[in-house]
């Protein structure tokens, strides 16, 4: 059909919006049709697919592609090959595939090497798309077949509760509550006026400090009140008087901290307030001296300016202050195991982004000589899970090379902690690794854990970050210069004489 067809179709049936792909000769065509209970927005339209979103009341935004099959076979493909490219540009959304026509396979266990217990990438890799095969690499397998168990995704522990299940569904609620709030909520600085903002940008004061007043006139900093507000779970009271919440007013004006500063300040000038203070009546005070004095004016709000930056300096550096322990001369370094005992130092690092994980594992006996060096690309969802399977890694590699002495080190003490204590449920995407940690302890004679500062742990670390840029497990060569020159410095201050 035409488009002055669909015309006539939509003023009769009062449809409200139409798109119409006009047909190639007496074939093909496609057209689209919507009321107005949504709003439609067409990204693309040709003969073969019509993409738009569409939002609807009560509903969040969505997407719809609308496809004309080619009747030619070998075409086929160049459609389905678009669809998908179009799906994977859609942050946030996924593409469902149809079954394979030939799919044979019964269950999960199908898809798994039963002899060395990993994953079989030729099956991922023929059945499912990339995200999906990401996601199910990153699924642990235990080095001992066990009975399969649910897991509660929401909690890290996997144990299901009521309040756990109460709290997702209230945040469920808080999330689709705050997708549908109007945009014509309030905000503090829309009621700002524009002659404020000119005020901010032209205080005769460094970049960083108009910066500083700009994120706190647009509620941008992180104060108590402000990150409770954000469902943060703190106290929002002020720490320093400990009488209000901690905003932007309270911090910088009414704090008997800030008081005191302002008192003792040499400005002549300082705006008054009607009630509670606020940084809009604060700066809009100013104007004031501004009609009197417009010189005296700006070097007051300039110097008053550096008082609100150095208030909030003060406020962050208590907040943030690092615990003081006693100083000590001594200079930690890497201790040398025992005669007869092979040490350990595993490690493993994660990409931000989680795309990418790596395992770090070096040995090294009595006298400090490095005996294996490994690097292990790894699928990662967490960083524990992380030093759990680096751990895991080099009690198979030390059984497999016959030792039966080991101390094993690495810097993560919440692993530590589930390693002595085996009655701690550990989170669910690391407790595969922490159960075979545990049932390999068994098999040798003599073996301790010992969590170190990272300092201590360079070269596992190091190892491991070589893992993120290589495809497979790499033993490297004893006399490769760079790990012998690690070795060397780690060394450097043991009690014992290092033995090349």
């Amino acid at each position: 059909m035409k488009r002055e067809k669909f015309d006539v179709v939509q003023r009769k049936r009062n449809f409200t919006g139409c798109v119409v792909v006009e047909p190639r000769g007496a074939s093909g065509g496609l057209a689209l049709l919507w009321n107005d209970f949504v709003t439609l927005n067409v990204l693309s339209s040709d003969a073969r697919i019509v993409d738009v979103e569409v939002t609807a009341a009560d509903h969040p935004p969505f997407f719809l592609t609308w496809v004309y099959g080619d009747p030619l076979r070998h075409k086929r493909k160049e459609v389905w090959d678009r669809i998908t490219s179009i799906g994977g540009q859609r942050q946030g959304y996924k593409l469902q595939y149809t079954c394979p026509l030939n799919y044979h396979l019964s269950s999960v266990a199908d898809f798994i090497d039963r002899g060395n217990r990993t994953w079989r990438m030729d099956l991922l890799q023929l059945y499912f798309q990339p995200s999906d095969r990401e996601a199910i690499l990153k699924i642990p397998l235990s080095l001992f077949v066990a009975e399969d168990k649910r897991i509660w995704g929401p909690l890290p522990n996997g144990i299901f509760s009521v309040k756990s299940a109460y709290q997702m569904l209230v945040k469920m609620q808080d999330e689709k509550e705050a997708a549908n709030a109007s945009s014509s909520r309030v905000r503090n600085w829309d009621l700002v006026p524009d002659s404020i903002w000119k005020h901010i940008w032209a205080i005769r004061t460094l970049p960083k400090i108009k910066t500083f007043i700009w994120h706190a006139w647009n509620e941008g900093l992180a104060t108590g009140d402000g990150l409770a507000n954000r469902k943060v779970p703190i106290d929002p009271v002020c720490a320093r008087c400990g009488t209000q919440r901690e905003t932007m007013g309270h911090l910088l004006f009414e704090c008997s901290f800030s008081r005191a500063i302002w008192f003792g300040s040499s400005l002549t000038h300082s705006p008054s307030f009607t009630s509670a203070p606020s940084l809009h009546e604060w700066l809009s005070g100013w104007d004031v001296l501004f009609r009197k004095d417009k010189g005296l004016a700006r070097e007051s709000l300039a110097k008053a300016s550096f008082i609100c930056w150095y208030i909030w300096r003060a406020r962050n550096d208590m907040a943030h202050a690092p615990a003081t322990s006693p100083t000590s001369n001594d200079k930690a370094c890497w201790a040398l195991p025992p005669v007869g005992v092979l040490k350990a130092n595993c490690d493993a690092v994660l990409t931000k982004d989680k795309s990418r994980g790596g395992l770090g594992v070096i040995f090294r006996d009595h006298r400090g000589v490095q005996m294996k060096a490994l690097s292990i690309p790894f699928h990662l969802s967490s960083v524990l899970q992380g030093e759990a399977a680096a751990v895991q890694s080099a009690l198979i590699q030390a059984l497999e090379d016959g030792h039966q002495r080991l101390q094993v080190e690495f810097d993560s003490k919440e692993l530590l902690s589930f390693l002595l204590d085996p009655n701690r449920v550990p989170p669910s995407e690391a407790a595969i690794m922490i159960a075979d940690v545990r049932r390999l302890v068994a098999s040798f004679m003599s073996i301790s854990f010992l969590c170190i500062p990272r300092d201590l742990n360079s070269i596992a670390d190091t190892l491991a970050r070589k893992a993120l840029s290589i495809m497979c497990k790499i033993d490297w060569p004893l006399t490769i210069p760079w790990l012998h020159t690690l070795c060397l410095n780690e060394a450097t201050g043991c009690t014992h004489a290092f033995d090349q």
